[in-house]
């Protein structure tokens, strides 16, 4: 049952298939596909490419990611690797500027920032 804050909205009472479609994630798949494709143009990069995406490390919000991850693959053939900002800090290489970023020996194309464009997101994080 739903929580007492939601009561019995319209949108509860809406006979099942009839909301509107949403295609906002198709266009920001479709947006990461055409930069994951225009990086590969200018960089040629000899392996695989991936979007990292960057997360607090308490995130709730899961369902829209997972969906972006799904769609990006089935859609677009491309693989997306999560990791927290904290992780990122800490687990990410680069050999120095102009080269390639480096996540667990996968080469990123797109870095999609859910994380770390706060100031406060980089409050007890070392080497930040």
């Amino acid at each position: 049952s739903l929580p007492k804050k939601h009561g019995n909205s319209a949108l509860v009472q809406r006979p099942q298939g009839s909301l509107p479609s949403n295609k906002g994630g198709d266009g920001i798949v479709d947006g990461m596909a055409a930069a994951v494709r225009a990086y590969k143009s200018m960089y040629n990069p000899s392996s695989e490419s991936y979007v990292l995406q960057l997360t607090l490390g308490n995130e709730n919000n899961i369902c829209d990611q997972g969906g972006l991850e799904h769609a990006l693959l089935q859609r677009h053939g491309i693989k997306l690797i999560q990791r927290t900002f904290e992780e990122c800090v800490a687990q990410t290489a680069s050999s120095g500027p102009g080269d390639p970023l480096i996540v667990d020996g996968c080469e990123i194309a797109l870095l999609y920032m859910r994380a770390g464009y706060d100031p406060d997101h980089y409050e007890g994080i070392d080497g930040a």
